[in-house]
């Protein structure tokens, strides 16, 4: 169980900029969430809400105005020394969201089938059914889902995601096909350094043949998106470690299109470099450094108007302490 309240206040120009509260205003958040797991059967139910006017502008919630409900079961059928998988697992969920005044925002159903086997590996495929509602229009859409991973030894390791089906345009209020791929590959170089490479492949196609009237936009092809992450990690001992990342994206769109005016591509670089020490097994002490690059093309002459240029920077210090009760 959760419960999270904010009290929040924005500068004038801020709230008016973005259609937000003027002056002080407060909201609340839950959760609750239960999970049974045993060697054959586990289930699953879950509630979260958060209040439209609950703010976390610093922290990791993007979205507010919402409760949703989760419940799923999933069955295990483990193998034995004369099988060559360990273990055989199907399982599935429905979810169902709405806003705070009761207007369904998405409902939906998905099912997987898992299997696991030697050199750690496992191989995953499932896909399911939602409704979701954007905007006044309602979009029926169908997904899916392939991920295997295996680890041939004790330092390295490997997996692949591929996602695909229907996906909304959130820009223009219109159903696209997606298709993502993520791999990702981890070396273990040693007890201390930890190397991780993946990167992100996404494109959407804009397909949604209702929206072909006058007035309304084209199909086609409306980004492709490339994001490459490198980590490193030496932990020095069981206290302290430092962490460098750098992340660079590129995205292509078509301009014709987005009903805003949009750049035919921007490119991004980042950066970040963090040490962490703890004192005590509940304090924790981090100092880092991060940075943000950006570039543009120029929309009227499809040439690059501003290379990769520093955007910001920033230094910050944290330290973090939990009390034991």
């Amino acid at each position: 169980l959760q419960l999270l309240g904010s009290t929040t206040a924005y500068p004038g120009r801020a709230a008016e900029d973005y259609d937000q509260p003027q002056g002080r205003f407060s909201g609340l958040a839950g959760l609750a969430n239960y999970n049974h797991s045993a060697r054959h059967w586990n289930w699953w139910l879950r509630w979260e809400e958060f209040g439209r006017d609950f703010r976390t502008d610093s922290g990791f919630i993007p979205r507010v105005d919402y409760r949703t409900g989760r419940a799923g079961v999933h069955r295990n059928w483990w193998g034995t020394d004369d099988t060559w998988h360990s273990r055989i697992g199907l399982g599935g969920d429905f979810d169902m969201t709405e806003d705070q005044d009761g207007n369904l925002l998405e409902q939906a159903a998905e099912f997987w089938f898992e299997v696991h086997g030697p050199l750690q590996s496992q191989l995953e495929s499932g896909g399911g059914l939602r409704e979701r509602n954007y905007n006044g229009e309602s979009f029926d859409q169908a997904f899916g889902k392939v991920y295997g991973e295996f680890s041939p030894n004790a330092w390295l390791q490997a997996w692949l995601r591929i996602e695909f089906g229907d996906q909304l345009d959130y820009a223009n209020t219109r159903n696209g096909d997606l298709l993502q791929v993520r791999p990702n590959l981890t070396c273990r170089l040693g007890q201390h350094f930890t190397l991780q490479l993946n990167h992100t492949f996404e494109r959407l196609d804009v397909t949604d043949h209702r929206l072909l009237m006058p007035g309304r936009l084209p199909e086609g092809r409306l980004f492709t998106a490339n994001l490459t992450e490198l980590r490193g990690v030496w932990q020095f001992n069981t206290r302290s470690f430092v962490r460098a990342i750098i992340q660079y994206a590129d995205i292509d769109r078509t301009p014709e299109l987005y009903y805003d005016i949009v750049d035919q591509e921007t490119r991004d670089l980042f950066g970040q470099f963090l040490y962490s020490f703890k004192l005590t097994p509940q304090t924790v002490f981090f100092l880092g450094y991060s940075e943000n690059q950006h570039a543009w093309d120029d929309p009227f002459s499809g040439t690059d108007s501003i290379g990769l240029t520093r955007s910001d920077w920033t230094i910050f210090v944290k330290i973090g302490y939990a009390w034991l009760l």
